[in-house]
Formats: C-alpha cells, sequence, structure tokens
C-alpha cells in the first residue's frame, strides 16, 4: 500500500516598497447651500416618515421595531442627499440626523394630537367645542364670577365639574397639553393572547417616548455620520469607490505591517477555506476617476460571524497611502496562490482595469 506525502505550502512575503503612510482623515468639506438643502431633505423626510408612522399606529404598533424602522428610513434618505451634495463633515451631518429623527417622531406625535381633535370636533361640533375648551381652561377664573356668568357658561362650569374626566378632556389646548394628557392615560403595552397588557403610566410614558426618540435618532445620527466619513477625492470632487480584498489569514502581522508603510504581499486564504470570525480583510477606497493619481485609503478590517451566520466587518484602522502605492497595494492583496505575480508592471494594466468594476476578490 503507498503512502501519500502531503506538502504543506509555506506563505512567504514578497516586499512590494515602503510607502509614507498616514492615519485617514476625514476631508470635511461642506457649503452652506448644500447643508441648507440637506437640512430641507430631512426635514420633508421627517414629516412623511413621521405621517406615515402615524397612520401606521392607528392600527397597530410594534415597540423598537418601527422606531428602527423611521431611524433607518431617515438615515438612508440623509445617506443618499450627504452622497449627492458631497457634504462630508461627519459631526454636523450626525447633528442634523439627530435632529431630523426627533423631528420625524413629533410629527408623528403631533398628527396623533390632530387626530385627537379632529374626533372631539367631530363629536360635538366645532364651534361647541371651541367653546367647552374656553370654559374647561378658564374654569377656575369663571367660578369665582359664576352668577355674574351667561346661563350657558354656568351650565357647562357645573357639568364640567361634575364629570372630571370630560374637564380633563377639554383642557387639553395645545400640543404640550396633549402629550401631558396622553402621559396621564399611561402607554398601554399589548399583552400575551387573554392577557391584559401593562399601563407604563406618565413617567413610564414618558421615558418610553424618549427612548423611542432616541433609537430614531441614535439610527439616523450614525448612519448620517459614517456616510459623510468616507473617503473623498477632492482632485475631482467625487467619491471614491471601495473594493474589499481578503480574506487574509489572521496569523499573518499585516496591521503592523500596513500601519509602518512596510507593504509587502499579504497571504490570502486558499479558495476551500471558509471565511472565519478573526480572518482579516482589506478595504481599498480609491477615485475612479484619478486612480493612482491621487493618495487612496486603506480599511483594515476584522470578520465578525454573528449567531445567524451575517458576516461583518469591524474596522480597526484607516490609512491613506501616497499615489505611489495604488498598484504595489492591488498586487498586496493578491495571493500568490490564487494569482501569481511576476512584477509589478505587469499587473499594473490588471489593477486598473479592476477599478472600473471593482468586486470583492
Amino acid at each position: 500500500m503507498s503512502e501519500s506525502t502531503v506538502v504543506e505550502s509555506v506563505f512567504t512575503p514578497r516586499p512590494l516598497g515602503t510607502f509614507e503612510v498616514q492615519k485617514y482623515q476625514v476631508d470635511g468639506g461642506m457649503s452652506f447651500g448644500s447643508l441648507m438643502q440637506l437640512c430641507g431633505g430631512l426635514g420633508f423626510t421627517g414629516i412623511i416618515l413621521g405621517v406615515i408612522a402615524h397612520f401606521v399606529g392607528q392600527f397597530f404598533w410594534f415597540i423598537i421595531i418601527f422606531p428602527a424602522l423611521i431611524g433607518l428610513g431617515v438615515g438612508l434618505v440623509g445617506s443618499g442627499l450627504i452622497k449627492k451634495f458631497r457634504i462630508r463633515n461627519p459631526l454636523i451631518c450626525a447633528i442634523a440626523g439627530f435632529a431630523a429623527g426627533i423631528f420625524a417622531m413629533l410629527t408623528m406625535h403631533y398628527m396623533d394630537y390632530r387626530t385627537f381633535n379632529s374626533s372631539i370636533e367631530s363629536a360635538v361640533g366645532v364651534v361647541e367645542a371651541e367653546e367647552i375648551r374656553y370654559v374647561a381652561t378658564h374654569i377656575d377664573e369663571l367660578s369665582k364670577d359664576l352668577d355674574n356668568q351667561p346661563a350657558d357658561v354656568q351650565e357647562l362650569v357645573i357639568g364640567l365639574k361634575a364629570d372630571q374626566e370630560a374637564l380633563r378632556l377639554f383642557q387639553v389646548d395645545s400640543f404640550p397639553a396633549y402629550m401631558d394628557y396622553q402621559a396621564e392615560q399611561g402607554v398601554e403595552l399589548s399583552g400575551r393572547a387573554g392577557r391584559e397588557g401593562a399601563n407604563l403610566g406618565y413617567t413610564g410614558s414618558m421615558i418610553y417616548w424618549l427612548v423611542e426618540m432616541l433609537i430614531v435618532a441614535g439610527i439616523s445620527f450614525a448612519m448620517m455620520r459614517s456616510a459623510a466619513a468616507e473617503p473623498f477625492c477632492v482632485e475631482c470632487h467625487s467619491w471614491k469607490e471601495k473594493a474589499i480584498f481578503g480574506p487574509f489569514r489572521p496569523e499573518h502581522e499585516m496591521l503592523t505591517e500596513l500601519q509602518s508603510g512596510h507593504l509587502s504581499t499579504l497571504p490570502l486564504k486558499s479558495g476551500d477555506e471558509l471565511i472565519a470570525a478573526g480572518d482579516w480583510t482589506l478595504g481599498l477606497w480609491t477615485c475612479p476617476n484619478c486612480q493612482d493619481e491621487v493618495p487612496l485609503d486603506v480599511y483594515v478590517q476584522k470578520v465578525k460571524i454573528g449567531e445567524n451566520g451575517e458576516v461583518t466587518h469591524d474596522e480597526i484602522e484607516k490609512l491613506t497611502y501616497p499615489p505611489e502605492a495604488f498598484i504595489p497595494l492591488h498586487v498586496a492583496c493578491r495571493s500568490e496562490e490564487k494569482n501569481p505575480v511576476t512584477s509589478l508592471e505587469e499587473n499594473s494594466a490588471e489593477v486598473k482595469s479592476d477599478q472600473n468594476d471593482p468586486e470583492t476578490v
């Protein structure tokens, strides 16, 4: 019986050059006109999403999930506007996203207030509702001089004092007063089948609404901040495009090598190896127009795999390489096992053509 010998290949990195590397810095550029357009677009988005949330909420409402969807909607629209108007100030964009998220939720509650008013007016009439509301909000003053009031006012005062629930209802004469009234009623959480839901009470309702706003605002804040922080080419005034390379074998000291600028080929995992948590990937941001004429940005990432098998990346380092590192960086990301390299010159045309259609390698 013959024995077969398995020969393990050993990866030997080849030096590709030494470059001056800098920490990645956000461009930060924007114009006042673009900022106004962004705010206007976010305001309109907040109104639309708030109105939609109001109408949906009349039938059902999923806590956490719906606020997260509203925040996602604001963030997606805001990120699109950031790209369109070329705004690269993460702090300003994040604040705008945060404010837009809060505005969307306030719009939803304000629409609830309008519906509340409409239901009262449809029940007793518009003019009558205004008269009753006036008496209810001034009932203490009118009570002190009740004998000198008209007969209909005296009747309203006596009737409202006898019905405290109706009195409190008609004392709602503004949006803040409506929110206070709703908090007194308490937010009802749906219970399981056959069980009554819990009432959060006044303080609990206020906290619940605050948490909802923070969820919406927090998601839009993070999404818009991330969008504004992406690499931008100031030469041709366009956003850079990202290509992800890897996964690389994690035992290689590629982070230190990339940080120092001593560039060499990286150990790309073989095709039969599955991507695993802790693997490395490299995101190369290059300008589709200028290519090797401007600096390019490198995002060093570590692979994370969720419980459902979803693959995400944690960015642990962001670097900027000079234009002359354009080809060496792309060559470094191509393992000798998969894409043998004989010289940088022979790969120059291939690397540049790849930029027209960046794909994960």
